[in-house]
């Protein structure tokens, strides 16, 4: 009868250790998804923020290595990104929208970057070209004085001109001194002939 008794009493028992586990086995996939999706929850704010920081810093990018160096970062965000999958329902699509606002911001003020420094180039190519035409139209004057200001004043503002397209560049430099060197080549000639004459009148 006692052994009866304790034969229940740990069937019992057995039993209810037994629904423990299967309810915690049923329980536990629950939880790991729970806990997967605020982790991803949290890896997708962490990634939002890393957009945040680095489009903060965006008028600090003055050339063209900066903005390079920035492009693979947010890519390595990106990438980074496509690894974390979908966060909770109700903040997947939050999180998600802020993200890609962020990253067509820093795309969209990467473009307008590259189509100012175009503008930019255009500009001084037409500027460099004026005053290569310029020089050359004045490379014959035999207007000493006047001339010679005139060059040393294109000279300047060739300098004040900012930079063109390098396939531009060496040619139309080559134009620009050629035409000063034309002009004051002649003169030192002509003033170095004046010069004879008139060393050659005072020894008569």
């Amino acid at each position: 009868r006692d052994r009866t008794c304790c034969t229940r009493t740990q069937r019992r028992t057995l039993e209810s250790i037994q629904t423990s586990k299967q309810h915690n086995q049923q329980k536990a996939p629950s939880i790991l998804r729970r806990t997967a999706r605020q982790r991803k929850r949290k890896l997708g704010e962490e990634t939002s923020t890393h957009c945040t920081t680095l489009n903060s810093q965006l008028s600090t990018f003055k050339n063209n290595k900066q903005w390079d160096e920035a492009t693979e970062k947010l890519q390595a965000i990106q990438q980074e990104w496509r690894t974390i999958g979908f966060a909770p329902k109700k903040q997947n699509q939050t999180i998600y929208n802020e993200y890609r606002e962020l990253c067509e911001a820093f795309f969209k003020a990467k473009t307008a970057y590259y189509k100012a420094m175009r503008d930019e180039l255009s500009e001084n190519l037409k500027k460099k070209r004026e005053l290569v035409e310029a020089a050359e139209a004045l490379k014959d004057s035999i207007e000493w004085t006047e001339t010679t200001n005139r060059l040393i004043e294109l000279q300047a503002e060739w300098k004040k001109v900012g930079p063109i397209a390098r396939k531009y560049s060496d040619d139309l430099w080559k134009k620009f001194t050629a035409a000063c060197d034309t002009f004051f080549e002649a003169k030192r000639e002509a003033t170095k002939e004046l010069r004879e004459q008139y060393a050659q009148k005072r020894a008569e």
